[in-house]
């Protein structure tokens, strides 16, 4: 399970296939668009926070925890944490279902 560490604290996120469906229903954004390279290009800075807290939910479940956090108490901890979006999209672009080499 991929964790990534925000505010001293180990958080289970998963960026896979049900995290794509969940979004992409959610955001209106067709499955093509994952696949182009365009996607990244295109979001809006709440299409990316709800897909990282979609993220959240899913590691969360997958890790058979607990979570009981908002969207906005995610931007928190993304905000109180140095390099904190970065962290996250590391993860993003190493375990994307549709990222290169995958």
């Amino acid at each position: 399970m991929t964790t990534v560490n925000l505010n001293e604290k180990d958080f289970p996120i998963h960026f896979g296939i049900g995290t794509l469906r969940k979004f992409s229903s959610e955001a209106k954004i067709p499955i093509a668009k994952f696949s182009n390279g365009k996607m990244m290009e295109e979001l809006t800075l709440d299409d990316l926070m709800t897909m990282i807290f979609i993220a959240f939910k899913e590691g969360h479940r997958k890790a058979k925890k607990k979570f009981s956090l908002d969207i906005d108490a995610v931007c928190d901890l993304i905000d109180e944490t140095e390099g904190g979006l970065e962290k996250i999209m590391a993860v993003f672009g190493e375990t994307m279902p549709f990222s290169e080499g995958k």
